[in-house]
């Protein structure tokens, strides 16, 4: 004999058709319950409109309970065949939650072309990033217009390289913004203005220039011999990899010293949150740094002799004298 357990629930469904121990303790534990006394392939999916137990419950006016409605003879679909009962939606064993945060993610955070974490030098990023974009755009022409010998990245690619990064970036650290940003481009009202109060860039006036990147406002554009950059300054993330990379570059260009100068030309062309905190702990973890912070360590001196600690006893009983031998000495006859 079969038996069948139908929920208009989607959810529901998912959780039972997935691995609970994933799940909050409230929802682990209902759904072990279930389990125990039934088994996932027994549960189907009915839709809201053919759920007979809403006649209870969700109704505008008096519910239909005569003896020859649906409450009392169940959905008209069980009295027929099993292959024209109503067929689960299936949707990967994601809750409606989860679809939204997976939809989310694929749409403002694209996955990175290489993996930041795997490098240690800006300089040596930023050259694989626009290897990486040359094979990409090479690729795409014809076999004839293709490139066979590249030669050294000129400025140009590099700094391609550099804005493809930057990106990455921003798009980690702060993917609601940009999105934010993005969809308000062609309106009239300040983008900062569309933002969140609780966001960390609500009161820096962000905005996306022509290379996709995102700046700070400042009020300093009437300056004449100021770059760009530090008219406008790149936002970066605080707690990112390249953000690190981009600090212990500066770091090693001034070669471990001078560091309110780094600080200094760090602030000429981005604009790092507690950027003074960011470099300090760059610094402690420098090695070089560390080799020429470090110091001997003293050692523990050796514990007293007993002649030292004795007690009740004549002055001068145990003496120790220190000499530097050999002492030459006259012995008479």
């Amino acid at each position: 004999m079969k038996r069948f357990y139908w929920s208009d629930s989607q959810d529901v469904l998912c959780w039972i058709n997935s691995d609970h121990r994933r799940y909050s303790q409230f929802v682990g534990f209902r759904i072990t319950e279930i389990l125990e006394l039934t088994e996932p392939h027994e549960w189907r999916y009915i839709p809201s409109k053919l759920n007979v137990a809403d006649d209870a419950t969700k109704w505008d006016g008096l519910p239909d309970l005569s003896i020859g409605s649906r409450w009392f003879q169940g959905p008209s679909f069980l009295w027929e065949g099993e292959e024209k009962w109503p067929s689960s939606t299936k949707r990967g064993g994601q809750t409606s939650t989860e679809l939204l945060i997976s939809l989310l993610a694929h749409h403002t955070s694209p996955e990175p072309i290489i993996c930041l974490q795997n490098f240690s030098s800006w300089k040596r990023l930023q050259h694989v990033m626009g290897l990486v974009l040359w094979f990409i755009t090479n690729c795409r022409l014809k076999t004839q217009r293709r490139i066979v010998n590249l030669g050294p990245l000129n400025n140009v690619e590099l700094r391609t390289a550099e804005s493809r990064l930057i990106q990455i970036a921003q798009q980690d650290g702060y993917p609601e913004e940009i999105h934010t940003l993005q969809s308000t481009l062609k309106l009239t009202a300040e983008p900062a203005k569309l933002l969140s109060k609780s966001s960390t860039l609500y009161k820096l006036t962000p905005w996306i220039d022509d290379r996709g990147i995102m700046r700070m406002k400042t009020r300093i554009n009437a300056c004449q011999f100021a770059t760009e950059d530090a008219k406008n300054p790149i936002i970066l993330p605080r707690k990112h990899h390249l953000t690190t990379l981009i600090i212990h570059h500066y770091h090693n260009k001034y070669h471990h010293q001078n560091h309110e100068t780094v600080i200094n030309e760090l602030r000429q062309k981005y604009q790092i949150a507690r950027l003074r905190t960011c470099y300090n702990q760059v610094r402690r973890n420098c090695q070089r740094c560390k080799n020429e912070r470090a110091v001997p360590i003293n050692p523990i001196m050796a514990d007293l002799p007993p002649g030292r600690l004795e007690a009740f006893s004549r002055p001068f009983t145990h003496t120790g004298i220190d000499y530097f031998g050999p002492i030459e000495v006259a012995v008479g006859r």
